[in-house]
């Protein structure tokens, strides 16, 4: 069992913790440097002809030198002005050479961002979690009902997938 004491005095009792505080966690990052950072940048247009496909990533570009790194650049291959732009996305996150990260701790579940299992293609750890939904959360259950959450048993509910 967890007892955490907050600010206002209250007490929480708890036999699993999730940390979902991201980047920054104080729990498991806290003060660590990042060895780089993560550009994400994408929109949301309509007006597309013949959209009957799932997502397209296309380029014609070469690779080409900026600074001290190659660079490509990606579009579905249409002209700009046939589309409506809806919305420009764009973001960054910190990135570890040590990621994802094993559970550090028994009875703390690291979820999402914080988890290290940021990826470009997955928009960070969210997506990555929103896929394995039904596999992380009869996982769960299993844990609850059993009372395994220990760090190695934790490890096994990681929803990275490597070959992403």
């Amino acid at each position: 069992m967890h007892v955490v004491l907050l600010d206002d005095g209250t007490t929480l009792v708890s036999r699993l913790i999730f940390d979902v505080m991201g980047n920054s966690s104080p729990i498991i990052r806290w003060g660590q440097r990042p060895d780089g950072v993560c550009l994400v940048v994408g929109t949301c247009a309509q007006g597309f002809e013949n959209n009957n496909t799932s997502d397209l990533i296309y380029t014609r570009t070469p690779v080409t030198q900026v600074g001290s790194n190659k660079t490509q650049y990606f579009w579905e291959g249409i002209k700009l002005e046939d589309v409506e732009i809806l919305w420009v996305l764009f973001g960054l996150f910190p990135t570890y050479q040590s990621s994802p990260l094993p559970p550090t701790f028994d009875q703390i579940l690291q979820v999402g961002d914080v988890s290290g299992i940021q990826s470009p293609i997955s928009f960070g750890g969210f997506a990555a979690i929103t896929r394995h939904l039904s596999r992380l959360s009869s996982g769960l259950m299993d844990a609850l009902e059993s009372d395994l959450f220990d760090k190695k048993n934790l490890a096994l509910l990681s929803p990275y997938l490597v070959g992403l």
